[in-house]
């Protein structure tokens, strides 16, 4: 059997409603459309401040990393300066008797300031300290001690060389000396 259509809408009237129809299927569309980039733009930024919370996490852990390794070189520089100083003892534990007493005097007139790193024993009554200072007003203090006449007249020879400073800004220089006894020995 045959279907017939009877469509007693006029001409006129059906191609406008035929235009709201393609108009609603349009924006329909519109709003599907528009629904979608809402939900991709969210995870655009749900996905930014995810990264940068991360971002913010990895930072904190990097600048706890620097703290740490920071921490670790100045406990390096400490050991380091720890075994300077128990080589420095076992070096004077070998000096003999008339060394020892140079370096006494040394000692007393340092301030707290003032550091011995090595000592060398180059024979009886001759004496060569590497002095390190971290400031230079303890270095010019322990310089004007020794320069006086008092503290001079024990010795033939005190020699300052190699001043330098480090790049943690360390004022060092090598000291020589010679106790004059030593050379009133050598001339008998």
């Amino acid at each position: 059997m045959a279907k017939f259509k009877i469509n007693l809408i006029p001409g006129e009237e059906r191609s406008r409603l035929d235009l709201s129809l393609w108009a609603k299927r349009l924006k329909t569309l519109a709003v599907s459309l528009l629904a979608v980039f809402t939900g991709l733009s969210g995870l655009v930024f749900l996905q930014y401040f995810r990264l940068r919370n991360d971002t913010e996490t990895v930072n904190a852990k990097i600048i706890q990393a620097e703290k740490s390794i920071l921490g670790l070189q100045l406990r390096e520089q400490d050991l380091s300066k720890l075994k300077n100083r128990l080589q420095l003892a076992q070096k004077i534990m070998g000096l003999r008797r008339g060394n020892v007493e140079i370096l006494k005097k040394f000692d007393e007139l340092s301030s707290k300031t003032i550091i011995f790193e090595t000592v060398e024993s180059k024979g009886k009554g001759e004496l060569s300290l590497m002095v390190t200072s971290p400031d230079l007003l303890g270095l010019n203090q322990f310089m004007t001690e020794i320069s006086r006449p008092e503290f001079t007249q024990n010795f033939d020879k005190l020699e300052v060389s190699s001043v330098s400073r480090s790049e943690d800004g360390d004022y060092s220089f090598i000291l020589d000396a010679l106790k004059k006894t030593v050379i009133k020995e050598t001339e008998k």
